[in-house]
C-alpha cells in the first residue's frame, strides 16, 4: 500500500503539473508557464530515482495510471476559470 501511495503521489503531482503547463501555454500565463515547467525536472527525477528501487511493478504501474488520469481530470478542473 506505500507503494502504491507513494507512485500515486508522484504521478499525480507530475500529470497535474503537466496539465496546468499546457493550460498555462494555451492561455498566455507566462509566470504560471515558468513556475510549473521549474518543477518538472524535479518530479522526473523523483519518478526515475523510485521506478529503479521498486520491487513490485504491478503495484507501480497501477498507481502510476490511475494518479495520472485522477491528475489530468484534477488538473482542468483547477484551471478551469482560465476558460
Amino acid at each position: 500500500m506505500r507503494l502504491f501511495l507513494l507512485f500515486f503521489s508522484v504521478q499525480f503531482a507530475n500529470y497535474f503539473i503537466n496539465t496546468l503547463d499546457v493550460r498555462a501555454l494555451a492561455h498566455q500565463q507566462y509566470l504560471m508557464a515558468a513556475t510549473v515547467n521549474a518543477v518538472l525536472p524535479i518530479i522526473a527525477w523523483i519518478m526515475v530515482k523510485k521506478i529503479g528501487e521498486c520491487q513490485n511493478e504491478r503495484i507501480g504501474i497501477a498507481a502510476v495510471a490511475v494518479g495520472g488520469s485522477l491528475a489530468a481530470v484534477a488538473g482542468m478542473w483547477f484551471t478551469r476559470a482560465w476558460g
